[in-house]
């Protein structure tokens, strides 16, 4: 029971990667939110901020919890 409470749960690295990939696609979406193309005033597509975070090699790190 006391791992159960205390324990930590471990992820495997597909489920890692997945997680990460969820996350960079919410800052894209916050990105989308937040700007727009001066050419037409409309807001940049989803997959053009994706790419534009890959190409200039854009990591999201996680911030982990702190341990008491």
């Amino acid at each position: 029971m006391e791992i159960l409470n205390k324990g930590e749960y471990q992820l495997t690295d597909l489920e890692r990667d997945q997680m990460m990939d969820n996350l960079k696609k919410e800052v894209a979406h916050i990105i989308v939110e937040m700007s727009v193309n001066t050419n037409d005033l409309r807001a940049f597509p989803l997959n053009t901020i994706l790419k534009a975070m890959t190409d200039c090699k854009i990591r999201i790190i996680e911030k982990h919890k702190a341990k008491k």
